[in-house]
């Protein structure tokens, strides 16, 4: 649930002998829009105006027999509170009694974590790239993810793989667990988690990030949540006009470095806002251009061809070259390790005379620092609106990045790499104030992302001299040629060549006041869709190393090619998901001293479909009927216990979520604060729908031509140019050593969730000092790894159940089939256990009496081993798994 990017106001009022006064009424008006807001204090004396939008405020106190009390310069944060006790003075109502207001420094509304940033500080810290996300890391428990896993990238876009848009690590948890909001609607990709927009600074009024136990009314993840609010129009014009330059030539080059690779960038634009209909309609707007010029992470040094070694002449080369026909050294015209000229492949002459330079440095090197040209442009518009008691607002964002890598294929690509992407960003939202005691925000918003992360450079195959043609058009290119240890060119090996996301999300949220009651409840349902294009070696892949002259760079030139693949098929995939949530919470006031926040949430994320069941799923010792040749185990939508995609979703995810706030004074100066609540987290769609089918066999199927087995005596430089030759056609779809990640077992999956606790005391100094200690809790169970199954060696089991399967053997935990070490055919099979098993994630004893963490995921990659322990209190088996690991995606 997406709640409004609100605050609320609330306080006491007293009457000079400090006896609490009711039925005093409270005006809450906006000092840039002159919007009001009218409530009347309890029979406590207490008053509370929720959902207030963030901004400065006065409140004015009236009363028969008391003087008129205005109280200004009242701050408003987003999810804070601004307490503001009233101490009424006794005389005529006529009279006006003026005191000043300075922001909170203690929250007193509720036990949630977290921080607020300013527009003043968001504008005038300084930030790599001018990315707002980069402040989160000031915060407590906030932390840069790694660069291996996205890190805190400055220049964070949307586009291909990867999370760089994540941002940040929150008390333990992933990156990819972050929830990101844009004026309280969802502003997350739905493929890779990160966001999606990221509004210039002086576009964005505020920002709070609630790093622990935030209210039931947010959900989807279980790491911190982001909500970035947008500036508005007021009552008054105001703009600004912005340029931020970095420049190579006023930059030191780095103390190893011989030269200064290039970098120059521009952030530039403009924005302004203001009344259209004064007290009525607001417009704001924003544009940002952004230019960059980037050769510091280009620098090639790599070993290529000298015009010797072009014409076949090795022989200052330093290495023996031999021939594969006679196994003897190459001998020509009387010269050692010289190649006849006529056997060097038509191929790879014409990739050295058009794509691969010569030599500029000592040793056959060419050093070169290419630059990265990253072209944005972005703008947006929000209108307020009020109409009566309704509150409309509207917005909309445009965002397009032109990306070009002249060495993000291969060191010397044909092209280089072109990634255009357009994101765009929707919401319009009806605030309706019904009476002074009960709100409701009904909202709609869509986000879309669409583009091509790896554009191809749509060279003809046969231009180049090779004989076979491409197996997709819309990435056509020439093959990806490796020179192991020495230097790549052509175009990727797997370009992903189309992607589309969006996002719909309708929500509704009614807030009541009644007495010492704050009730909230609401709902919401989400479309996320996701259409990818990601093509496995549609031009081929050659990889050539020494195997058969000695010298890889020889290999090459004579057209000896170590290995070739190609895939084929259809890639395309388009996948469909639906949540569904609701909520229900009650901030109960039951003194002036403590109040207690309860809530209960439910939602449920299904699982992507894919349009046209191009999904597996592994199931061991089940044949599929829908791919009757597909090796035992593999299974397909259709197939028996195989619903759409290919696993059930968890619908037993209900969040009780319990806060105390206790004042024990009474003044809002010191607080003390507890809370608990449980939390589920989503998959992103990289890690599940797009892992689950976009290798899954046999739609995609990958041909490996393995030159290295036959003998050197048949050797050709037609291997290069033509590599099917003489090559048998194999199973359709189903080549011998495949390999598969998916999901085991129908109901393996069960949604990661973490518990939040955290005991803390805030007390406020002065109006500009304060101090706040606490303890927070994380402790997660079910968090997503892979494990590799190994279905082709066979483990001792130990003490676990061994079962035998028509197939070969596999070893479970308890028999339950949650781990396992699978002969299925011959055929490599890996699975993505996410859910499947505690046991096999996270153990579920860890983090008992204190703080969990688990930021990374881990991928294994050696021997695996297990070990029981003792059974616990509940009698329970305790199994571990012990890994040689190394951190990773």
């Amino acid at each position: 649930m997406y709640a409004q990017a609100t605050g609320q106001i609330s306080g006491v009022v007293s009457d000079p002998g400090s006896q609490v006064v009711p039925g005093v009424k409270i005006d809450v008006t906006s000092v840039s829009t002159s919007q009001t807001r009218s409530v009347t204090t309890g029979a406590d004396g207490t008053y509370q105006v929720p959902l207030v939008n963030p901004g400065i405020y006065t409140i004015k106190a009236t009363a028969p027999g008391f003087k008129t009390t205005l109280v200004e310069k009242v701050e408003v944060i987003v999810n804070g509170t601004s307490r503001n006790d009233i101490h009424l003075v006794v005389g005529g109502v006529v009279e006006e009694v003026t005191v000043s207001s300075s922001a909170p420094l203690v929250e007193t509304g509720n036990a949630t974590l977290g921080t607020v940033v300013g527009h003043d500080a968001i504008v005038d810290l300084p930030l790599n790239g001018r990315n707002f996300a980069q402040l989160g890391t000031l915060i407590p428990g906030v932390i840069a993810a790694p660069a291996a896993l996205g890190g805190a990238n400055g220049n964070a876009t949307v586009g291909g793989f990867g999370n760089s848009t994540g941002s940040f690590n929150v008390n333990g948890m992933r990156n990819q667990s972050n929830n990101f909001l844009l004026d309280g609607a969802p502003n997350n990709d739905s493929f890779n988690s990160g966001f999606v927009m990221r509004p210039p600074p002086d576009a964005i009024e505020e920002f709070k990030i609630m790093t622990h136990s935030y209210d039931a009314q947010y959900g989807r993840n279980a790491g911190a949540v982001v909500n970035v609010v947008t500036r508005a129009g007021t009552n008054t014009w105001h703009g600004s006009v912005w340029e931020f330059n970095r420049e190579a030539a006023l930059a030191a080059k780095n103390y190893f470095s011989t030269s200064k690779p290039n970098y120059q960038q521009n952030q530039f634009g403009g924005a302004a806002g203001g009344k259209i209909i004064r007290d009525r309609l607001f417009v704001f707007g924003f544009y940002e251009g952004f230019r960059l010029k980037d050769a510091t992470s280009n620098v090639l040094n790599q070993r290529v061809l000298t015009a010797a070694e072009r014409s076949g002449d090795f022989s200052g080369s330093g290495v023996t070259v031999k021939d594969p026909l006679t196994g003897q050294q190459f001998n020509y015209l009387g010269t050692p390790n010289r190649v006849d000229p006529s056997r060097i492949s038509a191929v790879s002459q014409y990739l050295l005379n058009t794509y691969i330079p010569l030599p500029n440095a000592a040793g056959g090197f060419y050093t070169a620092a290419p630059a990265n040209i990253d072209n944005r442009n972005m703008a947006g518009l929000r209108t307020d609106l009020k109409l009566g008691s309704h509150s409309i607002l509207g917005r909309y964002i445009y965002n397009h990045t032109n990306l070009y890598g002249p060495i993000t294929p291969s060191n010397f690509a044909p092209t280089g790499n072109l990634q255009i992407m357009t994101s765009q960003d929707a919401m319009a939202s009806d605030t309706w104030l019904i009476g002074s005691d009960k709100i409701n925000v009904l909202r709609y918003a869509r986000q879309w992302i669409t583009g091509r992360p790896n554009q191809t450079s749509g060279i003809n195959l046969a231009d180049a001299g090779y004989q076979f043609g491409s197996s997709n058009a819309q990435a056509a290119g020439l093959p990806n040629v490796t020179l192991t240890s020495y230097f790549t060119t052509g175009d990727a090996q797997q370009p992903f060549a189309y992607r589309s996301n969006s996002t719909d999300t309708f929500s509704d949220d009614f807030t009541w006041t009644k007495g010492k009651h704050n009730i909230q409840f609401g709902g919401e349902g989400r479309r996320d869709g996701i259409g990818l294009l990601y093509i496995n070696r549609p031009n081929g892949a050659f990889t050539f190393n020494s195997n058969f002259t000695g010298f890889a760079l020889s290999d090459f030139l004579l057209g000896y090619p170590y290995m070739f693949q190609q895939g084929s098929g259809d890639p395309a995939m388009n996948g469909t998901s639906w949540t569904y949530s609701g909520y229900g919470q009650d901030q109960f006031r039951v003194n002036t001293h403590l109040t207690i926040t309860a809530g209960l949430r439910y939602e449920v994320n299904k699982p992507y479909t894919e349009a046209n069941g191009h999904l597996a799923a592994l199931h061991p010792g089940q044949q599929s009927t829908v791919q009757p040749n597909a090796p035992l185990g593999l299974v397909y939508p259709g197939d028996k216990n195989t619903p759409g995609a290919t696993y059930y979703a968890d619908t037993n995810n209900i969040s009780p979520r319990i806060g105390a706030i206790y004042d024990p004074v009474g003044d809002g100066k010191t607080v003390l604060r507890a809370a608990w609540g449980m939390y589920f987290d989503s998959v992103p769609g990289q890690g599940d729908f797009f892992q689950n089918g976009t290798l899954a066999p046999p739609f995609q199927p990958l041909q490996e031509i393995d030159f290295y087995t036959r003998s050197s005596s048949t050797v050709s430089s037609q291997w290069f140019s033509s590599p099917y030759t003489g090559v048998a056609a194999g199973a359709v779809g189903f080549p011998p050593g495949l390999t598969f990640i998916g999901w085991s077992l129908p109901h393996s999956y069960k949604t990661p969730n973490v518990e939040h606790y955290n005991l803390g005391i805030e007390h406020q100094f002065t109006q500009s000092i304060g101090f706040e200690l606490g303890y927070a809790g994380t402790r997660a169970k079910y968090l997503p790894i892979f494990i590799e199954a190994n279905p082709t060696n066979v483990l001792d089991c130990g003490g676990f159940v061994r079962q035998c399967l028509p197939g070969g053997y596999t070893c479970g935990l308890s028999g339950d089939g949650s781990r396992s070490s699978d002969v299925l055919g011959g055929q490599e099979l890996v699975r993505l256990a996410a859910g499947a098993v505690d046991d096999a994630q996270l153990p579920p004893d860890d983090g008992d009496g204190g703080l969990y963490v688990e930021p990374f995921d881990r991928r294994c990659i050696g021997p695996e081993y297990w070990q029981r322990f003792a059974s616990d209190s509940s009698g329970d088996d305790r199994q571990r798994r012990l890994d040689r690991c190394s951190d990773g995606a």
